[in-house]
């Protein structure tokens, strides 16, 4: 188990306030984690990952096993109770014909986070839900379906249909590829919408806001109608020969259509927030309590504005990381610039 000290203790039996290294607050000043292995040959079965706080970064990989990392991250206000929140979350594995899925969850959800990261063989259809945190998948080219309440989606290198629901948050979806008689939906109430399609894409778009702009960028469309709606505005165009139908919605927010490169090594415009697709070396804190979401301004584009299934593989491998060991506190000062040689900051 590990413990990190994020602050002092306001009161024996309170959680307290801590705040990580980039100032976020956290409830409670201490937190437990632990990382927890798991693997699967999903087969042509959907891989389902249902949580609840935490975010989720997924990569493609040429290999039939998905391996994966859920790092448990329990607070509270003192050692023990941060342990008791790490050991009130639970893993559990269900298979079937058709899908295998992982389940996360806990008692205490306000003081308990799962961090899920690991790599996917490259055509398995993919399924995450959540609550809250951010969504990362890189370079899968099978269906992909994510539903969660907060939290921005970003996808990279998809080449199926794709589906984002999301209640708050900005959703961020490159393709490399559009798979003809295939859907794209994504609908989020309040966030900004990106989506990147290849120059040749052949597809038939709507897109509407009720409040922000619609904006193009390198795609030549075909027919074209644009309305005023409340505050915003509703778009209809179409891509060559249409094949595709693509709907984005969103209740409060911008909506962009850029090309990008069909290469899948391409990564244009790609998310400023610090989160990296590829699976996290060192486990990143738990999520806030409160939602943080920063608004990321696509690059400049045009405007529109109107003129004046098979056997089920049983196997699986799975590996528990129990060992838990102590970690002092981290402190944010640096040493005093002296001559000689600084003396040893090792957190404490």
């Amino acid at each position: 188990m590990v413990f990190l000290l994020a602050g002092r203790c306001q009161q024996p039996d309170d959680a307290g306030v801590g705040q990580e290294a980039d100032g976020t607050l956290q409830i409670g000043t201490m937190e437990a984690t632990e990382p927890v292995r798991r693997g699967v040959t999903p087969g042509d079965r959907t891989l389902v990952i249902d949580a609840f706080r935490g975010p989720v970064a997924l990569r493609a990989a040429d290999d039939p096993t998905a391996s994966l990392v859920f790092t448990k991250r329990g607070r509270g206000g003192d050692a023990t109770t941060a342990g008791s929140a790490l050991d009130a979350i639970t893993i559990t594995e269900s298979g079937t014909a058709d899908a295998y899925t992982y389940t996360v969850s806990t008692g205490t959800p306000d003081r308990a986070a799962v961090q899920v990261d690991g790599t996917v063989p490259p055509q398995t259809p993919l399924r995450v839900a959540k609550d809250v945190g951010p969504v990362m998948i890189d370079s899968l080219t099978g269906p992909l379906t994510v539903q969660q309440d907060y939290g921005p989606v970003t996808i990279r290198g998809a080449a199926a249909e794709t589906e984002v629901t999301l209640e708050s948050g900005d959703i961020r979806v490159h393709f490399r590829r559009l798979s003809p008689q295939a859907s794209v939906t994504l609908r989020t109430q309040n966030g900004d919408i990106d989506l990147g399609l290849p120059a040749d894409a052949s597809a038939q778009l709507t897109a509407e806001t009720q409040a922000g702009v619609i904006r193009t960028q390198g795609l030549s469309f075909g027919t074209q109608t644009l309305a005023s709606v409340n505050a915003g505005y509703r778009y209809s165009a179409q891509l060559g020969d249409g094949e595709t139908t693509v709907d984005l919605t969103t209740e409060n927010g911008t909506i962009t259509l850029r090309a990008v490169p069909s290469s899948p090594d391409a990564a244009p415009n790609p998310p400023a927030d610090p989160d990296t697709l590829a699976p996290a070396r060192t486990p990143v804190p738990a999520d806030s309590p409160a939602l943080d979401s920063a608004q990321q301004q696509p690059a400049s584009p045009d405007t529109l504005s109107p003129a004046p299934s098979g056997p089920e593989p049983a196997d699986t491998a799975r590996t528990d990381a129990a060992d838990r060991d102590p970690v002092p506190p981290d402190t944010s000062e640096a040493p005093p610039d002296t001559n000689e040689a600084p003396a040893d900051t090792t957190d404490g």
